[in-house]
């Protein structure tokens, strides 16, 4: 339930995100758009103003002055050139920040935010020819781009502060001994109740049965480092579901020494801690029955986590267990190949290679080997009859 409210959670924040960037840029563009349109109906007003000044002298104070008031009075005109046989003038707000002296004749410069194609046209001044007029605009209005920004800002920051909250709750959740595991919801199991030990094997120390018995699971890992045997199911099943959707295989292993009396809390805490180094990720690892451990690894195909499988033996054995034969720690196990498969099943056929590997006095590392094909029609003829 908690990860549907996360998963929720996550699409309401990624939808604000969205529509807030897409409002952001709506406003944007229509704002430049409407600038646009102000600009052009500014610059035909200061056309006419310049017509009808020019006729009290084009080089006159006044003419000049009208020019100025004009600029200065519109929204988005920022400089203007006004040039004719007579001579050539130049008006700024800000003075060179747009325009340029090149040998005595203003240019426009090219600033971002700022029209790229000034207007231009012709003025019709009483006995002056070929007298023009051209300016440049603003692209965007300064204060209305803040306040996009600041509505933008404001949705974002909403969002980020409930993602925030929800991470840290979550996080707080998880401490508390909620076994969460990457993302995937995990419903707590129940109370693990002590596993027997087979025929002539002797019971684990009172001091650690008592543990077991009373407290069960606390956390994510048990006291040997590694996780409880009661989640095993729940996380394969995870993995399995991400492995299908990912179209990946999935190994399953289950290890169990033949003569499990001979293996003190010491020892096991060592081997516990050697394939937490072997196999790297320490979530994927579990208690295994009385003195067994299993793995789940991800993304490994059949070969590869009989490779791994191997290896691990032999090390294990050479670094802990010298004296032991090398039929005395054995490895069943199994994998997803291609298979939409139930945990419980890999389980059962990995307990099976086990089996097989336990009653084998050559052979201590079994895969049990599928046929996907014959697989489908089991499930299908399984399905059939229960219809």
């Amino acid at each position: 339930m908690r990860q549907k409210i996360l998963s929720v959670i996550a699409i309401i924040c990624i939808a604000v995100y969205v529509v807030a960037l897409g409002f952001a840029a709506y406003k944007i563009i229509t704002g430049i758009n409407d600038r646009q349109r102000l600009a052009e109906r500014e610059f035909a007003e200061l056309v006419e103003i310049s017509s009808t000044a020019g006729t009290l002298g084009f080089t006159s104070e006044s003419f000049k002055g009208a020019i100025q008031d004009a600029l200065l009075n519109s929204k988005t005109l920022q400089a203007v050139i006004v040039s004719s046989p007579l001579g050539i003038d130049a008006f700024e707000r800000e003075p060179g920040r747009i325009i340029t002296w090149i040998g005595g004749s203003p240019r426009f410069k090219t600033v971002w935010g700022f029209s790229k194609e000034p207007f231009f046209s012709a003025l019709g001044l009483d006995g002056i020819r070929n007298a023009t007029i051209s300016a440049v605009s603003s692209s965007l209005d300064p204060q209305g781009f803040i306040n996009i920004l600041k509505y933008t800002l404001m949705a974002v920051l909403t969002v980020l502060m409930i993602a925030c909250f929800t991470l840290i709750l979550e996080s707080l959740l998880t401490k508390s001994g909620d076994p969460v595991n990457a993302g995937t919801e995990q419903e707590r199991p129940a109370p693990k109740k002590e596993t027997a030990a087979p025929p002539g094997v002797k019971a684990a120390p009172a001091a650690e049965a008592l543990r077991e018995e009373e407290q069960g699971p606390r956390g994510l890992y048990s006291p040997y480092g590694i996780g409880w045997e009661d989640y095993i199911k729940d996380r394969l099943s995870s993995e399995l579901r991400r492995c299908t959707i990912d179209r990946q295989d999935l190994v399953f292993i289950i290890m169990e020494f033949r003569n499990p009396e001979k293996i003190n809390e010491q020892l096991f805490n060592q081997f516990a801690a050697g394939a937490v180094n072997y196999f790297t990720n320490r979530d994927l690892i579990f208690e295994k029955g009385y003195r067994g451990i299993s793995v789940i690894i991800p993304h490994t195909n059949l070969e590869q986590g009989l490779r791994k499988s191997e290896i691990f033996h032999n090390q294990i054995l050479q670094s802990l267990f010298p004296d032991f034969q090398k039929t005395d720690l054995c490895i069943g196990l199994s994998s997803r190949l291609e298979r939409i498969i139930e945990a419980d099943r890999l389980i059962f056929e990995t307990e099976k290679a086990l089996k097989k590997a336990l009653g084998d006095p050559v052979s201590p590392v079994v895969a049990f080997k599928s046929d996907p094909v014959k697989y489908r029609a089991f499930i299908a003829s399984r399905n059939k009859k229960g219809l």
